[in-house]
């Protein structure tokens, strides 16, 4: 079920649930805008500039480069989804994160799918090097290049905004635990 800022249940409801499918959100929202969105910013200028210059410039075969950028993406994506989903039960299973989730316009979706598209982020460069590694496209080995440092480069800095969104959500649920603290306080006296 939906809720509009003044916790009120939305008859904009697909169906009675608090949350969308992730491909839903991915490419149209969740009330806020589409979860593609937060993958455009300025910096996405820098990501295809550091593509080009790796893979245009940096004269090596696509394996090679591969196979030396594989195994500590493949390690840093295992310890993101482990630390993410982590930090994201911890958050979830807290009262003050349904009253954050509540009044925000894309509900329980904004806070959760961020995590996933990160994941999923890691996983389409994971998925790129894995090729580049197998040398079937050394044909076209500069563009499997460029796609694979574009996406390691757009991870990282998805993966930054993830871990800002939690750091920031586990701010505004002290700040939910010490409203509540003063309002209890202020009922005693």
């Amino acid at each position: 079920m939906r809720y509009d800022k003044n916790n009120n249940k939305s008859d904009n409801d697909d169906e009675d649930k608090p949350w969308h499918p992730f491909w839903g959100w991915l490419l149209n929202g969740s009330g806020a805008k589409p979860g593609y969105c937060r993958l455009k910013s300025k910096w996405l200028y820098l990501d295809v500039f550091i593509a080009f210059f790796l893979a245009f410039f940096v004269k090596s075969l696509a394996s090679s480069i591969a196979t030396g950028v594989l195994i500590p993406l493949s390690g840093i994506f295992i310890a993101m989804i482990t630390a993410s989903m982590s930090n994201t039960n911890a958050h979830i299973s807290s009262h003050e994160f349904e009253k954050l989730y509540k009044n925000n316009d894309g509900g329980m979706d904004e806070y959760i799918y961020p995590y996933i598209l990160s994941s999923l982020c890691f996983l389409s460069s994971i998925v790129v090097w894995s090729i580049a590694a197998t040398t079937l496209l050394d044909g076209i080995s500069r563009y499997i290049i460029f796609l694979g440092f574009f996406l390691t480069s757009l991870s990282v800095r998805v993966s930054w905004k993830s871990l800002l969104g939690s750091a920031y959500m586990a701010f505004a649920i002290h700040e939910i635990r010490e409203h509540q603290t003063s309002q209890d306080q202020n009922k005693n006296q």
